[in-house]
């Protein structure tokens, strides 16, 4: 009877499980409060897409590493990635945990002197475009029940989440052995 779902995949501890459990709601509005969260994120890898070689963006080129309570929201950039470049069903950028001390998700793009480096860290996001001088993107706060809030208000159907889900969902369904914490090039 319900017309939307609304989740926090922050919350999700086995991505491959949870990514295919939400696949039975598909049906619904999904909302998920970290995929809001990811938004900054994902306008500075769209910015930074849209002022680079196509050639940078190759499965093999793009890599997401993150601390592992930002394991969700780098597997839902990992989707959104592949899901906006079209890339064969299955193929996703490399995602790792890292073990460093460094805060937040990184997204490497491409490689030597045109590399293209996106860092979060929650209240910022940074992009450094081989040696151009860094941009930052601030994040504004918000609680939690704020952004579910927020989300409540607006009944809309987020297409683009849902075409995340669906290209990790097929990325995962033939992973059953594939541990989300693996390198995930295809």
């Amino acid at each position: 009877m319900g017309r939307q779902l609304v989740y926090d995949s922050r919350q999700w501890f086995d991505i491959r499980r949870a990514v295919q459990s939400v696949e039975s709601w598909a049906h619904l509005d999904l909302i998920d409060v970290n995929w809001r969260r990811l938004a900054a994120v994902r306008r500075a890898v769209a910015l930074a897409a849209a002022d680079s070689d196509a050639s940078a963006w190759s499965p093999d080129a793009v890599r997401i590493s993150h601390r592992w309570a930002d394991r969700a929201m780098a597997w839902l950039l990992a989707g959104w990635v592949a899901s906006s470049l079209e890339w064969p069903s299955g193929v996703m950028p490399r995602v790792e945990e890292t073990t460093a001390d460094e805060s937040g998700l990184h997204v490497a793009i491409g490689s030597g002197a045109t590399q293209i480096g996106v860092r979060s860290d929650g209240p910022l996001v940074v992009v450094q475009h081989g040696d151009r001088p860094p941009a930052s993107i601030g994040v504004p706060h918000e609680s939690d029940a704020d952004a579910v809030a927020a989300e409540l208000h607006s009944l809309s159907h987020d297409v683009q989440l849902h075409e995340t889900l669906g290209a990790l969902q097929r990325y995962f369904g033939g992973a059953s052995a594939r541990s989300p914490t693996a390198t995930a090039a295809s």
